[in-house]
């Protein structure tokens, strides 16, 4: 690639970075109908369902951006900031210092996932949150806003064209994998019951 191909973009070009909901933490559950995946769930490539907080109904002024979709992007804005995944359970909900990340679009999807997880922007987005406060501390609307060379919008739809079946295959592999969980689950229920 010639530098005749790199262009300045903002993040906000290509995705809308959308907050999370800050739920009251009298109303958490240890089980129930609702995920509340928060930092702590977003690792780095995927999302751990292990220590959720739950609720069993939907607050009343509950953005819908927060009511999660499988195949959403999320990413950490707190803490060790700029930690992608995919949800890949239904029923979950978007808690604040979370962002949900939503291609202007969604055949953006690869390409977004991608270039929020390369060196360059992993890099950009820890200087950004390093403003003096213990923890690390990243805004959405910052993010958006920040400008980066990035290569021209063609070059950018072309991988995306190029690499979306990915994706969908990641996704594919992820549910069958969760149903797999799910019937072992149940196996050695069984089992123990006898």
């Amino acid at each position: 690639m010639s530098e005749n191909d790199l262009e300045n973009h903002k993040f906000g070009d290509f995705a809308m970075f959308l907050n999370g909901y800050a739920f009251k933490s009298d109303s958490y559950l240890n089980n129930g109908k609702y995920k509340i995946l928060t930092i702590g769930n977003v690792q780095d490539g995927k999302i751990d369902y292990s220590n959720c907080n739950y609720l069993n109904e939907l607050p009343k002024n509950i953005p819908n951006h927060c009511i999660l979709d499988v195949g959403d992007i999320l990413m950490s804005l707190t803490g060790y900031v700029g930690r992608i995944a995919i949800v890949d359970q239904s029923d979950c909900l978007l808690n604040q210092r979370v962002c949900k990340i939503k291609p202007l679009k969604q055949e953006y999807l690869s390409g977004i996932i991608a270039l929020m997880r390369c060196t360059k922007v992993q890099q950009s987005m820890n200087k950004m949150s390093d403003g003096g406060t213990a923890q690390q501390n990243l805004s959405a609307i910052e993010l958006s806003n920040t400008s980066f060379e990035f290569v021209n919008i063609k070059a950018f739809e072309s991988f995306c064209n190029d690499n979306n079946n990915l994706i969908s295959f990641y996704m594919n592999n992820l549910a069958i994998i969760n149903n797999l969980v799910k019937i072992q689950r149940n196996i050695i229920s069984s089992i123990a019951q006898q």
